[in-house]
């Protein structure tokens, strides 16, 4: 993750989300880049028919990839629809059950994919591995 020089017309592979009510899932798409904003640190990608998103310069290497390999890697890395993910919140461990992925965007104005959650927030996946774990002792670990 981190740092990436971005030129425009360049070619990335990008996790998205497809799909309608409960079956969205997370894809790998292709993408170009249109624009790179140096003063607000993001670059925006045209994506497929007439999307285009706006990421933040660091969702490389998370939401970004210069392979489509890369990007499967990651994309593989994401919680399937019906599996469970365990939340931490304030201490306490939470059992959730994921609906799936969405993508939405961010107070910062960037685009981000988040877990939708049964009876609960749809969390950002930059919470794996930090608020949000696959297994409950990898969840009660992060506690101590």
């Amino acid at each position: 993750m981190g740092k990436h020089k971005f030129v425009r017309g360049q070619t990335l592979y990008v996790l998205d989300y497809i799909g309608a009510d409960n079956t969205k899932k997370p894809i790998v798409v292709h993408g170009t880049v249109l624009h790179f904003d140096n003063k607000l640190n993001c670059v925006t990608v045209a994506l497929y028919n007439d999307v285009c998103e706006t990421y933040s310069q660091n969702d490389f290497g998370r939401l970004l990839f210069k392979t489509r390999e890369e990007a499967v890697k990651a994309l593989n890395l994401l919680p399937k629809a019906y599996s469970y993910v365990y939340h931490v919140i304030k201490k306490k461990v939470y059992k959730k059950l994921v609906l799936g992925i969405v993508g939405h965007y961010t107070q910062e104005l960037v685009y981000d994919l988040f877990i939708v959650v049964h009876r609960g927030t749809a969390i950002s996946i930059k919470e794996i591995g930090k608020s949000v774990f696959f297994t409950k002792g990898e969840a009660k670990k992060s506690i101590k």
